[in-house]
């Protein structure tokens, strides 16, 4: 089963909150309080046009999970944004 989840929408408006990334991010940190989201690597467009990223400095004893599920990311945020 895939953990990697795409919103599949538009952007908010600007200064508006974005529900889908909203909820996104509350079943990731409702994950990590239980205990079951250990590591996170994380990209998101900001309002003022700007990039976030952020991941935590934990050593995974499988970095190479992490390097394949970006991959993963990759290639599909690529074929999304090219796919009309």
């Amino acid at each position: 089963m895939s953990n990697i989840h795409f919103l599949g929408e538009k952007p908010a408006s600007l200064g508006t909150p974005n529900g889908s990334v909203v909820e996104m991010l509350e079943n990731a940190l409702s994950r990590a309080r239980s205990g079951e989201l250990q590591t996170i690597l994380a990209v998101g467009h900001t309002s003022d046009g700007g990039v976030l990223t952020m991941h935590t400095a934990a050593a995974h004893n499988n970095y190479f999970l992490h390097l394949g599920a970006l991959e993963a990311l990759k290639a599909e945020f690529i074929d999304r944004q090219s796919t009309p």
